[in-house]
């Protein structure tokens, strides 16, 4: 692996972890709460968004490392490096729909937000963690072998 992709890997993983940390705190958030408080919404949708970027971020430099064609879309990009990893089906649906939560964020309305982030915030980062765990494997396995 190249030094700046094991470089990039690292800051992203480090910051990935951080935000999902921080999204703990909002894990048993009601509707009502994220409805009427807008700085809270923004604060949980900025955090989701982070994570989410930080995972396609990632899975571009896995892919690129891998010399594989870079797909087109956020969702294409989730399963492209979900096949690299050797995912299970059922957490690649979790990426493809993490990746499209990404472009809801931005442009859906306040309900079908509200549906999508709660299952991501009870679900799917679960599967984020694995993804971040097995780029940790990845790097110790580059750094033993160098």
């Amino acid at each position: 692996m190249h030094k700046s992709s094991k470089q990039r890997l690292i800051a992203i993983i480090d910051f990935a972890k951080g935000e999902i940390k921080d999204l703990q705190n909002y894990c048993n958030l009601e509707y009502k709460s994220y409805f009427d408080d807008k700085n809270l919404r923004r604060l949980v949708e900025k955090i989701i968004e982070n994570i989410t970027n930080a995972t396609i971020d990632v899975f571009k430099i896995i892919i690129n490392e891998n010399g594989l064609k870079m797909p087109d879309s956020y969702a294409e990009i989730m399963s492209e490096g979900s096949s690299v990893y050797k995912l299970p089906e059922n957490q690649l649906k979790d990426l493809i729909q993490v990746a499209k939560l990404r472009n809801i964020l931005a442009h859906d309305y306040l309900d079908i937000k509200w549906e999508k982030i709660n299952k991501f915030l009870k679900e799917q980062q679960e599967t984020i963690k694995i993804v971040i765990a097995l780029t940790e494997e990845i790097l110790v396995k580059d750094i033993e072998h160098n």
